[in-house]
C-alpha cells in the first residue's frame, strides 16, 4: 500500500499550477518576441514549452490529437481574420492573409490548458462562449499594447468576440470528450 501525505485534489492543484504557467510564460514570451521582430524565436519558444508539457502529459496520444485540431482551428481562425483586414500581424506573417506559425502556437498553448487548469471550461458551453467572448479580446487588447497585432476597428473586435465564443466551446468539448479529465502529469498518478 503505498502511503501520500499529498491529497489527491492538492496534487491535481499543482499540476494544474504548472500548467497554468507554462502557458502563461508561454503567451508572455510568444507576444513579446512577436512584438520585437523575433516571430521566430517566439516560434521556437512556444514549442518548446508545448515539448514540455508534452513531456509531462500522461496520456500523450489524447493531448497530441487536441493540440493538432487546435493548431487547425487556430491557423483557420486567425488566417480568415487576416483576409478580411481586421488584424494585422506585426512580424512573422510568411504569406499575405495567412497566421503567422507564432500566432497558431499561441493556439496551441492554449488547448494544452483545457484538459487541465481551464477543464471547467468544458462543463458548461455558455461560460466557454463567455469566456471566449470576453477572454480573447482581452487577450488581443493586450497583444496589442505590447505591439505585437493590431486590431483594425469595431468590427474586427466583434468579429474576435464571435469567433472565440464558437472556438473555446467547441475545443473545450474536444477536450472534455476525450474521457481523460483532469490531464495528468507524469509522476502524480
Amino acid at each position: 500500500m503505498r502511503f501520500s501525505f499529498v491529497r489527491a485534489d492538492s496534487m491535481q492543484t499543482r499540476v494544474d499550477l504548472v500548467n497554468y504557467v507554462l502557458y502563461q510564460a508561454g503567451w508572455l514570451a510568444l507576444v513579446l518576441l512577436a512584438a520585437a521582430h523575433r516571430p521566430l524565436m517566439a516560434t521556437v519558444v512556444g514549442l518548446g514549452l508545448v515539448a514540455v508539457h508534452l513531456a509531462l502529459v500522461v496520456d500523450r496520444r489524447v493531448e497530441v490529437r487536441l493540440l493538432v485540431i487546435a493548431a487547425v482551428i487556430g491557423f483557420v481562425v486567425e488566417s480568415l481574420q487576416v483576409t478580411l483586414g481586421g488584424l494585422r500581424f506585426q512580424s512573422g506573417t510568411l504569406v499575405d492573409g495567412v497566421a503567422p506559425p507564432w500566432i497558431v502556437v499561441l493556439w496551441v498553448q492554449f488547448a494544452a490548458t483545457l484538459r487541465f487548469c481551464l477543464r471547467w471550461l468544458g462543463r458548461d458551453w455558455r461560460a466557454a462562449a463567455g469566456f471566449g467572448a470576453l477572454g480573447g479580446p482581452f487577450a488581443y487588447w493586450l497583444g496589442e499594447r505590447l505591439g505585437a497585432v493590431r486590431v483594425d476597428g469595431g468590427a474586427a473586435w466583434a468579429l474576435l468576440a464571435l469567433l472565440w465564443a464558437l472556438a473555446i466551446p467547441t475545443l473545450a468539448r474536444l477536450a472534455s470528450g476525450s474521457g481523460s479529465i483532469p490531464g495528468r502529469y507524469r509522476g502524480t498518478e
